[in-house]
């Protein structure tokens, strides 16, 4: 039975990919306050430059002026994809130049008062340009939703998620946006999380009231926090805290409606975009591999390199000799202080006498010992010779 239900799925998924793309009107991105719902035959109207109307007190979201990172938060079929695709068309119809990038597949014509129609879809994400910051990432918005399997908080230290977080460094440089879709905000990678602008709570209206199961998807409730004060001027955590300082439990945040049925397939159309469409469940374990050239810190690039001289084997092979004579124990501090040679001879030194033939060393509490024993001093002295063959 479970067979048949998930091939007559199969089917009607295939059938509705074979279907025309929607046809929207632009008046599906206007806000209540819009004057264009009261103004009949405009060509021209001037449209709104954000995404979301700010009241009198809140600057705009504006793409075109500054860069943004959203993430759109809430429990699964809780309306954060549906909400982060109605957003990134919305964004695509005020900005036009502006290309929209994502790793799930949107698409549909719109309609705009003035007679022209403009078709929308969004590219498909190249994680391997993003990742070598290709020039061409630029001027985008990027859409990358179930975002904890691209830059989890559980591999905050692997490459992945440092070049990310050096992307969004950039953002602002290349004039891109980003906005996220995550169960949870606490799933992001913490240095992500703290570029975060503003974050959407998304909740599906009918599983708050009760509604049936069939009501699902016609009401998503949003709750809009600005987690870096960059949106409203202080962050949500702060305007809390100043609202309960003074003795007020009022909610922060802008809370909105989203109705947006007119994203989904009807009889004649397919879907703006797939609720259903699977990420690769691989990519989170996937892990970057580098290869870099190196930084010499400290590097004596241009100078003399500094090599041990006949003078300097002789004296270190004198003090094995008076170390044999009492016993063939020292102190390896003891040895190389009596020695007046530099720090990086002395490295060299210290790799040369651990090659010795015969050498040990011991270890008493916090001090190490040379045991010259068995050691011929003359084998120290041949080691000038193996140098100057290298040199």
């Amino acid at each position: 039975m479970a067979s048949l239900l998930n091939n007559d799925k199969q089917k009607k998924k295939i059938a509705d990919s074979q279907k025309p793309i929607k046809l929207l009107h632009e008046s599906c991105f206007w806000s209540e306050e819009d004057p264009r719902w009261k103004v009949v035959n405009v060509v021209d109207q001037k449209k709104t430059s954000s995404i979301v109307n700010a009241n009198a007190e809140y600057h705009d979201i504006c793409l075109d002026i500054d860069s943004y990172i959203f993430v759109y938060s809430g429990r699964r079929g809780g309306g954060k994809t549906t909400s982060m695709t109605y957003d990134s068309i919305k964004a695509a119809v005020i900005y036009p130049k502006m290309r929209l990038i994502s790793n799930y597949p949107i698409s549909c014509d719109v309609n705009f008062i003035n007679g022209h129609a403009r078709h929308i879809e969004a590219e498909p994400l190249d994680l391997y340009k993003l990742l070598c910051f290709d020039q061409e990432y630029q001027k985008c918005l990027i859409l990358m939703d179930e975002a904890p399997d691209i830059i989890s908080h559980m591999s905050s230290m692997t490459w992945k998620n440092r070049l990310l977080n050096i992307f969004v460094r950039q953002l602002r440089k290349n004039g891109n946006s980003l906005m996220l879709g995550a169960q949870s905000f606490n799933l992001i990678d913490k240095s992500m999380r703290w570029q975060v602008d503003v974050l959407i709570e998304c909740e599906d209206a009918s599983r708050k009231y009760g509604w049936p199961p069939d009501t699902r998807g016609e009401c998503i409730l949003q709750r809009w926090l600005d987690n870096s004060g960059m949106w409203t001027g202080q962050t949500w955590q702060d305007e809390q805290a100043y609202n309960r300082s003074r003795g007020s439990s009022e909610e922060v945040g802008e809370t909105m409606e989203l109705y947006p049925r007119f994203l989904w397939a009807d009889e004649g159309h397919r879907a703006v975009f797939d609720t259903y469409y699977q990420q690769d469940v691989w990519e989170s374990l996937r892990k970057v591999d580098m290869r870099l050239d190196s930084y010499r810190v400290g590097s004596n690039q241009g100078q003399k390199e500094e090599v041990m001289t006949p003078d300097d084997y002789e004296m270190a092979a004198a003090l094995i000799e008076a170390a044999k004579q009492n016993g063939g124990l020292i102190l390896s501090k003891e040895y190389y202080a009596t020695l007046n040679i530099s720090g990086a001879k002395k490295s060299k030194l210290g790799r040369d006498i651990n090659s010795l033939p015969g050498f040990l060393h011991h270890h008493s509490g916090q001090n190490w010992f040379y045991d010259f024993t068995n050691v011929d001093p003359d084998s120290l002295r041949r080691k000038q010779g193996q140098t100057d063959e290298k040199n």
